[in-house]
Order: C-alpha cells, then structure tokens, then sequence
C-alpha cells in the first residue's frame, strides 16, 4: 500500500526496498552485460581515435609535401621570369641599335638625326652612339 491512502496501485511499481529473494543474478547480469557494452564502446572509440590521428597526420604530411613542391616551382618560375626579363631588354637594345643603323644608311638620315638629337636634347637616356654596354652586347650576340 502506498503512503497516500485512497490511491490505488495500478502501476506494477519495483518495492521501494529490495527484498532478499529478488533475483541478484539478473542484476549482475545486467551490470556484467552493461560494463561489456562500455567496454566495447571504448574500444571502438580508442580504434577510431587512432584512425583519425592516422589520417590527420597523413593529411598534414601531404600538405607539408605540397608547400614543398609549390615554394620549388615559385622559385623557378621567378628566376624564369628574370631571365626574360634580361632577355627583352637585351633584345629591346637590338632593335634600337639596329633603328639607329638603318637610320644612319638610309633615305631618312637627316629625319633620324633630327630625332636622335631631340631625344638628346630632351634627356631620355639613349645617345646617338652606343653605348659601352651596348657594345658588349652587341659583341656577344655575334658570337
């Protein structure tokens, strides 16, 4: 009978003390399969932990690989563009040196001279005679 008298017990309610004759097997049956199903659950939670410590580590090795790979390609593809870059400004001397030849042997001589001595005059750095560094690069393009 419960405290509350008037109410009757309807519910199949567990005593609010055990007895001495309830099956203590089954209890520790249920904690046995209980403490099994956790361990279980930790191992598996162990396993996976270490397959995702796996993974990130390989992730972290190929993108260390990557940046790697990318720096050495930058570097190359920098002194490759330095290299063309020399490059166009040696070519760059050619053609004027070559304007100014044809100039000197061509109908438009007095037209050429007029020019070189304007561009003297207004100071934009190329004299009607090469240059020694001119010279030198036209010595070495002979070659």
């Amino acid at each position: 009978m419960t405290p509350y008298s008037g109410f009757h017990n309807t519910v199949n309610e567990p005593p609010a003390f055990p007895s001495s004759n309830t099956a203590s097997p089954d209890a520790s049956d249920n904690a046995d399969e209980a403490a099994a199903i956790a361990e279980d659950k930790r191992r598996r939670n162990t396993s996976a932990s270490a397959r995702f410590r796996i993974k990130k580590k390989q992730k972290t090795l190929n993108l260390e690989r990557a940046v790697t790979d990318l720096t050495g390609r930058t570097e190359e593809l920098e002194r490759e563009a330095l290299e063309l870059r020399r490059e166009n400004s040696w070519l760059k001397e050619i053609v004027l040196l070559k304007s100014r030849r044809r100039g000197a042997f061509g109908d438009s001589q007095a037209k050429d001279s007029q020019q070189a001595s304007t561009s003297s005059a207004q100071g934009d750095g190329h004299d009607a005679e090469p240059s020694s560094d001119e010279e030198d690069h036209q010595t070495r393009e002979a070659k």
